[in-house]
């Protein structure tokens, strides 16, 4: 028998595989298939971790 002592720090306690969320969805990073909830798709995502800057709602002033 295996004793679980859960990590009140970790989003998913119970689940030693599932430790981080980095976009905060509530979906665990090795389950969730966009990381960073940029809206594109790890697999894709240059930066998985990171979102992107869309040319939407770049505010940069050099690009106009």
């Amino acid at each position: 028998m295996v004793t679980v002592f859960p990590d009140i720090s970790d989003p998913f306690p119970l689940d030693a595989s599932a430790s981080n969320d980095t976009d905060m969805d509530g979906i665990a990073d090795i389950y969730d298939p966009d990381d960073d909830g940029d809206g594109i798709i790890d697999e894709h995502d240059v930066l998985p971790k990171q979102k992107s800057v869309s040319e939407k709602n770049n505010h940069c002033p050099m690009d106009k």
